[in-house]
């Protein structure tokens, strides 16, 4: 997936807006659900990164839903050595 042209497409910035809301409205317990979040280190800073993930549960099993190929979350966790690949 390394020549994937879809590995470029990134985010609209207001998602970063959006996930900095939710994760402040969970830090103050505002939300009526629960929020995973993932943290992994920022692949230049090294500076922990929290970021709100969508799950998708289906037979027993759990996913991670990465919407935008090329989010930094995403690049991040590649940098880091993990998933996905």
């Amino acid at each position: 997936m390394s020549d994937d042209p879809r590995r470029h497409i990134r985010a609209p910035q207001q998602i970063k807006h959006l996930n900095d809301d939710l994760l402040a409205r969970r830090d103050r317990g505002e939300l009526p659900f629960e929020l995973p979040v993932l943290t992994v280190p920022g692949r230049r800073s090294g500076t922990p990164r929290h970021t709100p993930l969508t799950v998708y549960a289906t037979g027993g099993q759990r996913f991670v839903v990465g919407g935008f190929p090329g989010a930094d979350w995403i690049v991040n966790v590649r940098a880091a050595g993990g998933w996905p690949r």
